[in-house]
């Protein structure tokens, strides 16, 4: 519920803030919402590794929080229906990734999953480029 939440108060947040701000802020209060659910105070010694701390800058920064900024900022130049439509292209780029790195078998439901993604995308961007040109036909019909 709270990530679809996210593209409408991102986008209503990002008219008066910068989106590194919103993004930082949205980090802040969810790890302190989840943070009673975690564990993490049984698991704490874990944290004296240096490879836990590659692992939490790899999962934390490159894999969640980077990717997120990113999103936030496409808000400013997107309405946040069609940015959210449009991420959804995430689960395909995941399979197509472990398809291709990591040799990974795909079964039928997951090509038919990312052709309906794939297409759900393009039928987006086709409305609005169609959208965007129906202002001008209705002036010449007014004319």
């Amino acid at each position: 519920m709270f990530y679809a939440l996210y593209s409408i108060f991102g986008k209503a947040a990002l008219q008066h803030y910068d989106s590194l701000t919103v993004t930082v802020y949205t980090f802040l209060f969810a790890s302190v919402a989840i943070l009673p659910f975690s564990g993490l105070a049984s698991e704490g010694y874990l944290f004296s590794s240096v490879s836990v701390w590659g692992f939490i800058i790899g999962l934390g920064f490159l894999s969640t929080m980077l990717p997120f900024i990113l999103y936030t900022k496409g808000l400013q130049y997107v309405e946040s229906s069609r940015a959210s439509i449009i991420a959804t292209i995430e689960p395909v780029v995941a399979s197509l990734v472990g398809f291709l790195v990591f040799n990974e078998t795909l079964t039928i439901w997951q090509y038919a999953g990312m052709i309906l993604v794939l297409s759900s995308v393009i039928l987006v961007q086709e409305s609005k480029k169609k959208n965007k040109y129906e202002p001008h036909l209705f002036e010449e019909v007014r004319a």
